[in-house]
């Protein structure tokens, strides 16, 4: 059975807490390897920019966002995304080391695109 892109993709702010939550809080707990996660969620705020690689504008799909959110979530300060609420799950245990990542590959993004930031993450070696 098909399933549309947008319904699956769209809203993520409403599924990171549900989805990501749980799993991110565990691979903190056990001081795992965070790499790929902080990759993803970085990935989540640049495409909330509504911009893609090419320049092409488009309409991020958040309906639980407010006018704030969106603020925040656009803000040339990239740390500033940090404080949305869908990365409140995470909020009561220690994540400095997570919200470190998500910058680093959010200016990755930026500099270099979406691909090339993927292939440096998958080719890095395995933390030890």
């Amino acid at each position: 059975m098909g399933d549309q892109t947008l319904r699956v993709a769209g809203d993520g702010a409403s599924k990171i807490p549900v989805f990501w939550g749980p799993t991110v809080k565990a691979i903190i707990q056990k001081k795992g390897d965070i790499s790929r996660i902080a990759y993803g969620l970085a990935a989540y705020l640049e495409m909330l920019q509504g911009v893609n690689e090419k320049g092409t504008k488009f309409t991020p799909k958040e309906p639980s966002f407010t006018n704030e959110d969106w603020a925040c979530a656009r803000s040339s300060n990239v740390e500033k995304a940090l404080s949305l609420p869908a990365f409140r799950a995470w909020q009561d245990i220690a994540h400095d080391e997570l919200n470190a990542q998500i910058v680093k590959y959010r200016q990755m993004i930026k500099r270099d695109g979406v691909r090339a930031t993927l292939e440096k993450l998958v080719k890095a070696p395995d933390p030890v």
